[in-house]
């Protein structure tokens, strides 16, 4: 029999019903080994579920269930992080930290969700939807504090160069500029 541990990422099989097949991440494991709580690993603003460990296992054994390498797993150079990015993932990890290891139950749990996910905007001044999507990124992602980085790098059409634009030129900002056709094309 196959341990769950938290972190462990789980595919289901698809059935005929099904385009794609629903992939999820265990989050929490209780100490007595007999609950699990997960989150699918696509979409935006996952809620957690609770599962019993008997289920996982049961449903892994059928082959309904197997595990699967976590497509979020990378190894990140800190160095090669851009600065803005580090900036951004540093001022968003207190917020998780508060949140997860302070808050773990009350932020699984439906019936204090949302009371935590309230304080915790206030206690941060920021609004709920952020906090929402920052635990939803840490716990999709792979609980780590790279989870927080941007994905700027996904921007833009499918299969399309990624180009840097010139925004908001304006006039008095062009008298000191010298405008070549190297700039414009960037």
């Amino acid at each position: 029999m196959k341990n769950i541990y938290i972190n462990m990422v789980l595919e289901y099989e698809i059935n005929e019903n099904e385009e794609k097949r629903k992939r999820i991440r265990i989050i929490w494991i209780d100490e007595g080994y007999i609950i699990a709580y997960y989150v699918p690993i696509t979409g935006q603003c996952p809620v957690p579920k609770k599962i019993s460990i008997k289920d996982l296992e049961l449903e892994i054994e059928r082959d309904i269930l197997r595990e699967i390498d976590d497509p979020y797993a990378a190894v990140i150079v800190e160095e090669n992080i851009p600065d803005n990015y580090k900036k951004q993932r540093d001022e968003y990890w207190p917020i998780i930290e508060y949140l997860w290891n302070n808050n773990k139950v009350d932020i699984l749990k439906k019936e204090t969700r949302t009371k935590i996910i309230k304080d915790t905007a206030i206690k941060f001044n920021t609004y709920d939807r952020k906090i929402i999507r920052l635990i939803s990124r840490f716990w999709q992602r792979g609980m780590t504090r790279n989870a927080l980085l941007p994905d700027y790098n996904n921007c833009g059409g499918k299969g399309k160069e990624k180009k840097r634009r010139l925004m908001n030129l304006r006039e008095e900002n062009l008298e000191n500029m010298h405008i070549t056709e190297n700039v414009l094309m960037e």
